[in-house]
């Protein structure tokens, strides 16, 4: 399997990132065009730890910054995500 440049760069960072940068990171490569599938094959990680990740960045920016300051887990920035986005759809 070929590593593009991006994910070995991910790969060789990824424990000095926070969770939302390895977000951003991953959404980026993702844009490229590679499946997240590929990714996480890539990274030796699973593909749900990959769409969790990314669900992060679907939170709103304030909750973003709380969890970026060690207020707030991944997780608990995740179910605020899903709140958001179940109360717009509540919305429409």
């Amino acid at each position: 399997m070929i590593n593009t440049p991006s994910i070995s760069q991910l790969q060789s960072d990824w424990f000095g990132f926070s969770d939302l940068d390895r977000a951003s990171a991953i959404l980026t490569i993702h844009q490229s065009g590679i499946p997240i599938r590929k990714i996480a094959a890539q990274l030796h990680l699973s593909e749900s730890l990959l769409r969790h990740l990314l669900q992060a960045l679907q939170a709103p920016a304030c909750d973003q910054d709380l969890a970026r300051q060690g207020k707030i887990s991944t997780n608990e920035l995740v179910r605020r995500a899903n709140r958001s986005e179940e109360h717009t759809s509540e919305l429409q």
